[in-house]
C-alpha cells in the first residue's frame, strides 16, 4: 500500500514512548509558563495596589514643581559639562514665547 508507514511492534512502542516523552516535556513547559505568568500577574496586582495608594494626579503638581524636578533630575547632569555648553547668546535669533520671563524659575 503506497504512502502507508508500516512499523513493527517494537518500533510502534518506541514511537509511543517518544510521543509520551514529548508530551511530558510540553506539559512541564506549560506548567513553568503558567507559574511565571502567575508571578507576573501577582506583580501587576501589587503595582496596581501601590498606584491606588499613591492617588497620583498630574494636576496636583504645579508647573514650578515640574521645572524644579527636571532641573534636579540626575539624568540631565551631563548638561553641566562645559563640553555640552556649545551655544551662546550670539547664536541665532532670540525665541519669543508667550511665557513671561518673570514666571521662569
Amino acid at each position: 500500500m503506497k504512502g502507508v508507514l508500516v512499523l513493527s511492534r517494537e518500533e510502534h512502542l518506541e514511537l509511543i514512548a517518544v510521543f509520551k516523552q514529548r508530551l511530558d516535556d510540553m506539559n512541564a513547559m506549560m506548567a513553568e509558563i503558567s507559574r511565571k505568568l502567575d508571578g507576573v500577574v501577582n506583580k501587576l496586582e501589587e503595582i496596581e495596589r501601590w498606584l491606588a495608594r499613591m492617588e497620583f494626579r498630574s494636576e496636583d503638581i504645579t508647573d514650578e514643581e515640574w521645572y524644579r524636578a527636571a532641573a534636579a533630575n540626575p539624568a540631565f547632569e551631563f548638561l553641566k559639562d562645559p563640553e555640552e555648553d556649545i551655544y551662546s547668546s550670539d547664536d541665532g535669533r532670540p525665541f519669543r514665547d508667550r511665557y513671561q520671563a518673570s514666571q521662569a524659575i
